[in-house]
């Protein structure tokens, strides 16, 4: 009766597991929503360009305080904003905006993610 049980389930979970495999490798396309974690909520991709295009402010990562780059980045802390500003006098300034990914934990998803708010 436990075999027969235990077959049941291990049947099910399963057929269950590969029902489910085809959603992990669906490519997504600019009308599928992403996670948007700063804004609590869920945006497209489109929205996210046309939100830059209405006007989104840019940030320059030369002149930046740290409050000013962990409210307008997104993926940043206070934090990580204070070891941006402590490379940037370091290296007396930023030259290209891929100098960002000398701050552990800032890496090319980062730099693609908010490349279009970053400016020298």
């Amino acid at each position: 009766m436990i075999n027969k049980l235990m077959i049941k389930m291990a049947t099910w979970s399963t057929l269950v597991m590969f029902s489910l495999l085809p959603l992990c490798y669906a490519p997504l396309s600019a009308a599928q929503p992403l996670f948007n974690p700063s804004g609590g909520g869920i945006q497209s991709a489109k929205e996210e360009q046309d939100a830059v295009a209405a006007g989104e402010q840019t940030i320059n990562i030369n002149t930046a305080s740290a409050n000013e780059l962990a409210s307008q980045l997104k993926g940043i802390g206070l934090k990580r904003a204070g070891q941006i500003i402590a490379l940037r006098e370091h290296l007396g300034g930023f030259k290209t905006i891929e100098q960002l990914q000398q701050v552990r934990g800032i890496g090319p998803i980062f730099i693609a993610n908010n490349k279009h708010r970053l400016s020298l």
